[in-house]
């Protein structure tokens, strides 16, 4: 079925080193086809507001409703009334080039801590401090959780250093339900 890609691979153990670079081919072909398939149904209106305010080309469905949009930040949420799901996307910026991975966690758990906010006085989202993230190149993919409640999920965060800023793009999920992974390639094809 389209756009179904089946291959088989047969190697000598020598020849192992050959496997990384067909395995980052075949991850860009399906980042790139997810990429391709979200912009089929992607905002651009918002699309140009993000290129034009953070530098940064990020397809954002239609179907995501805008909570805010400045020069700071860019939020933007999906949560159907029909099922247990909210996926945020939060695009924001430093004033500074953000290298140490530290420091960019720190800065994104900051804005998690004051715009994520449970429905209980007293909850918000935080980076799971028990699992630390996974940071390879300029993404980082981790667990958030909400403090003092019971949601948590997967994130997945971008960034971006362009002159002297960092463009910091997170994608974050909840849906108890389903499989995650599908979500967190969707998001690093979009950001």
């Amino acid at each position: 079925a389209k756009p179904q890609l089946c291959f088989q691979i047969q190697y000598d153990e020598k020849e192992n080193r050959n496997l990384h670079k067909i395995k980052k081919i075949l991850d860009f072909n399906t980042l790139t086809r997810l990429r391709i398939q979200e912009s089929k149904s992607s905002n651009h209106e918002i699309e140009e507001y993000l290129l034009n305010t953070f530098q940064t080309q990020i397809v954002i469905s239609k179907k995501y409703q805008i909570l805010k949009k400045d020069s700071s930040l860019f939020w933007a949420t999906f949560n159907p009334q029909d099922k247990e799901q909210i996926e945020h996307v939060l695009i924001f910026k430093s004033n500074k080039i953000l290298r140490d991975k530290q420091l960019l966690l720190e800065k994104t758990d900051s804005v998690f801590s004051k715009y994520l906010l449970g429905a209980k006085e007293g909850t918000y989202v935080k980076i799971e401090p028990l699992y630390t993230p996974f940071c390879s190149d300029d993404i980082c993919r981790g667990i958030w959780r909400l403090q003092n409640g019971f949601m948590g999920g997967p994130f997945l965060l971008k960034s971006y250093h362009i002159k002297s800023n960092t463009i910091i793009a997170v994608g974050l999920i909840f849906d108890p339900s389903s499989k995650k992974r599908d979500y967190v390639k969707k998001f690093e094809a979009i950001l």
